[in-house]
């Protein structure tokens, strides 16, 4: 295949052909990784906008007022009325988690990878990954469900 033939994305197909001749994948994923985050911001802008569930407007104007403290007050069937209070930094502290948490992944998939360990010792944990959190959320689901004080302290 010619080179020429894909002129448009010509800086992806020189990419690609490195990657094949032993080159490192790091600048694919410096290109896709922005392509991604665009395809999936505009798919969420255009399903919100489809769907007029809120104003558009309104994504980017109450960004800084989604961190205050909201509280939720649920009605249960049985009559029982649970009141919840979501402090304002929850979701950073979430944020927080999820780069540190991907940081530590990132480190030992380095490690695995440097000594070559991958296929014997880091191939099995991040297969079981999957299924055993799904495991382990519906069990404690299951068990907020009998009894919702559960995980609280008192």
């Amino acid at each position: 295949v010619d080179e020429r033939a894909f002129m448009p994305s010509s800086k992806l197909w020189l990419v690609k052909t490195k990657m094949c001749e032993g080159g490192s994948r790091a600048p694919t994923y410096v290109l896709i990784a922005p392509i991604k985050i665009a395809i999936v911001f505009g798919a969420m802008l255009l399903t919100v906008w489809i769907r007029d569930i809120l104003p558009i407007s309104n994504l980017f104007s109450d960004f800084i007022s989604s961190f205050n403290t909201a509280s939720f007050v649920l009605h249960r069937p049985s009559g029982e009325i649970l009141k919840q209070i979501l402090h304002s930094y929850e979701p950073a502290y979430l944020l927080a988690t999820q780069f540190l948490v991907a940081y530590v992944g990132y480190m030992f998939a380095k490690f695995a990878c440097k000594y070559g360990i991958q296929k014997q010792s880091f191939a099995f944990p991040l297969t079981m990954v999957t299924p055993l959190c799904v495991f382990i959320m519906t069990k404690m689901c299951a068990d907020r469900q009998d009894n919702p004080c559960i995980f609280k302290d008192s």
